[in-house]
């Protein structure tokens, strides 16, 4: 498995079929380009970020849970 590429689909797509044989020239850079998109977004985010999102997350539960 490429570790290195977000979306990964079809090895080996049929060559007599026209979507198969074009499958990769139409899409690979458009899921390149959407990858490095989602890479310098995330960049942005920290674990801090991610923690401080999750105890809100949490804490929202709790309350709604004391009250139902």
């Amino acid at each position: 498995m490429d570790h290195d590429h977000l979306f990964h689909f079809h090895d080996n797509p049929n060559p007599a079929c026209p979507v198969g044989r074009n499958i990769h020239k139409i899409l690979d850079g458009h899921l390149q380009d959407a990858q490095r998109a989602l890479e310098q977004e995330l960049a942005k985010t920290t674990l801090a970020d991610i923690q401080q999102e999750t105890l809100a997350c949490l804490a929202k539960d709790a309350a709604a849970d004391q009250q139902g």
